[in-house]
């Protein structure tokens, strides 16, 4: 050991051996297992091995990794897209209910109800009522889109065959096969039997209005007129079940916004 020390003194002491282990590694490596062996830790004379560097990720895994972000970024977009659809729309809606708020309070600020008859004569009755008949429909329309999104059966059409001769009978018997309420709510499609025509709206508007004529004729039994020009009313021995289908048509015809009457 001493003579191992004198040895290493006599070579120029320990920097010169780190030095010369540093520039021939093989050899550094062989000396200092033997040297540690003879005098114990040389500390700087056998530093640790340097740490390997970082082997790079596969070129797939980067690819995927990009691919990732990317669809990231497309769904923070479609999802940044969806809600400034949803606030514009709700806007919307607000600005509407704030129209008809003020229509309905400019009506309501009118003179005393002794001062105003609903008459033609008078132009804040036609108003009035021109107000209420939108309120009316705008709350129609929102009950509908709400009634469909809850009732997916609501969204199909209702299909009426009629023969334009037994044209009461043949409304009556379809409403009746109605069995749930949500489905007076269907878009009408109408076949008149043994005519040419696809109904676009016109059919069903022809269904309609030919109906309120012919359900009033007292052949049907089911309503008289209290005077000529005068209001129609049930017959006090009127079929009551077919009066509840007549007034579930006439639910029909107002959702729907088609005339009723004999006109």
């Amino acid at each position: 050991g001493d003579a191992c020390k004198l040895t290493i003194l006599g070579a120029g002491g320990l920097d010169a051996l780190v030095a010369a282990g540093t520039a021939h590694p093989a050899c550094h490596a062989s000396v200092s297992s033997t040297v540690r062996r003879l005098l114990g830790d040389l500390g700087a004379f056998a530093p640790a091995a340097p740490a390997p560097p970082p082997i790079p990720p596969p070129v797939a895994e980067l690819a995927e990794a990009e691919r990732a972000r990317r669809r990231a970024e497309q769904r923070a977009e479609q999802e940044q897209e969806q809600r400034q659809e949803a606030e514009r729309r709700a806007q919307a809606s607000h600005q509407r209910a704030q129209g008809l708020q003020q229509q309905l309070t400019a009506g309501a600020v009118a003179p005393p109800p002794a001062k105003r008859a609903l008459s033609a004569d008078s132009p804040s009755g036609p108003l009035e009522l021109n107000t209420k008949l939108l309120a009316l429909r705008q709350y129609i329309e929102e009950r509908r889109e709400a009634i469909k999104r809850e009732r997916p059966s609501a969204k199909a059409h209702w299909t009426l065959p009629v023969v334009r001769s037994r044209l009461v009978s043949n409304v009556l018997e379809n409403v009746s096969k109605l069995q749930y309420p949500w489905l007076i709510w269907r878009n009408t499609v109408v076949t008149f039997v043994g005519e040419p025509g696809v109904d676009q709206g016109g059919l069903t508007a022809d269904l309609h209005s030919s109906f309120w004529r012919e359900v009033l004729k007292p052949e049907h039994g089911l309503f008289e007129q209290l005077a000529e020009g005068g209001a129609y009313l049930p017959r006090a021995n009127a079929d009551t079940e077919k009066l509840s289908l007549v007034g579930r048509f006439l639910l029909k015809s107002v959702l729907d916004d088609h005339p009723t009457g004999p006109g």
